[in-house]
């Protein structure tokens, strides 16, 4: 029948004394059938009155099962076991297969009770919860990578495929994307990795797309494992492109730190992704060709220099002071941004059809008066 608590205890205790020299007598491959029969029989009584193997219990001590599983982590009941002699036991336990930090097949388990509660909105404690997995995670990342583990869909897959089907992740709150214009909240759920992009994107894309919460310095660690997008889908981009343009209707908006930072990295998209007219960025929905930007905006005012935004058919390469002020030359020391600005519409000089407009303008200007000398 079975044992008694207190027999479990003592059956337990003489282990811990007799095992070494049972091995000596039974031999090594007999002794590591018996540690393995060990390890997966329910000898440790827990905290909560269960009984489990020592392999599914966490050391008392570990503050990391604590923080990233909760009440999830089952710990041997340290009172039952003699606190007189905790060291013994503690030492048995770690010799079964006791965890000092969390396991893949625990994490999974607690991402999925979280997303259970997630159902009307990600509750604060969640997300802090989820951040402090996710950082677990990545610090051991290079050792969970490929565990098997049992999927409820799926079983035996890696730890990496696990993580693919899930959505787990959080974005960043609206407060938290204050700096970035046009920026709005995305929706208040969890996230496959695949849907989110790093903050180092989010002058790309925050009006369009979830931003990441945890940071893109941790997110460059597994970024090709997880699957997040090294950039915006270009579409995004040129969305966003046109919220910035949007709300560029004055000068306070023109003259702010964080409109010039944005605008400019979406030049140097631009400048780093549409080659010739035979190139193409890839989108979501389809493929954008360079001349079909340019006939999308050569005739907006988007490209910023001098305080305020040209058209890009007023813009040169070439020097045109000649033509001041209705054209202006536009040249970067960026070359991916000066690149951005081609993509656009600039072009090199002037041609004649340029000179017939300046001379139409500065008639308007004069209103039928003389033109200036």
């Amino acid at each position: 029948g079975a044992l008694s608590v207190d027999d479990q205890r003592a059956a337990l205790e003489w282990i811990y004394y007799h095992l070494p020299k049972a091995e000596q007598d039974i031999g090594p491959d007999r002794a590591q059938a018996m540690w393995s029969a060990l390890r997966d029989a329910a000898l440790v009584r827990c905290e909560d009155g269960s009984m489990r193997p020592a392999n599914q219990t966490y050391d008392p001590s570990s503050e990391v099962a604590r923080d990233v599983l909760g009440d999830l982590a089952a710990y041997p009941d340290m009172t039952f076991y003699n606190s007189e002699r905790p060291i013994m036991w503690l030492r048995l336990f770690a010799d079964l297969g006791m965890n000092e930090s969390p396991t893949p097949h625990d994490i999974l388990r607690r991402i999925d009770n979280h997303a259970v509660e997630c159902g009307a909105g990600v509750p604060k404690a969640i997300s802090r919860a989820m951040r402090a997995i996710a950082e677990h995670v990545i610090t051991h990342w290079v050792k969970f990578r490929d565990v098997k583990v049992d999927d409820s869909e799926h079983s035996a897959v890696s730890f990496v495929e696990a993580l693919h089907k899930r959505a787990w992740l959080t974005c960043r709150e609206a407060t938290e994307l204050r700096r970035y214009p046009t920026a709005v909240a995305s929706d208040d759920r969890l996230y496959r990795a695949n849907e989110l992009q790093i903050v180092d994107n989010a002058n790309l894309c925050a009006s369009q797309c979830p931003i990441a919460a945890l940071p893109g310095e941790l997110l460059a660690k597994v970024r090709d494992d997880w699957e997040i997008p090294l950039t915006p889908a270009a579409d995004r981009v040129l969305r966003h492109f046109d919220a910035l343009l949007a709300v560029a209707t004055n000068k306070e908006v023109l003259e702010s730190p964080s409109f010039q930072t944005a605008i400019r990295a979406v030049y140097r998209y631009l400048g780093e992704h549409v080659g010739d007219a035979s190139a193409v960025i890839e989108s979501e929905s389809d493929a954008i060709n360079p001349v079909v930007l340019r006939t999308r905006y050569q005739q907006t005012p988007c490209i910023f220099i001098g305080g305020r935004l040209w058209r890009p058919i007023h813009v040169f390469e070439a020097p045109v002071s000649f033509l001041d002020p209705y054209r202006i030359r536009v040249r970067d020391h960026v070359d991916a941004v000066d690149r951005g600005f081609g993509a656009l519409g600039r072009r090199q000089s002037p041609d004649t059809n340029d000179y017939l407009l300046f001379l139409s303008e500065m008639a308007e200007r004069a209103g039928g008066g003389p033109l200036p000398a």
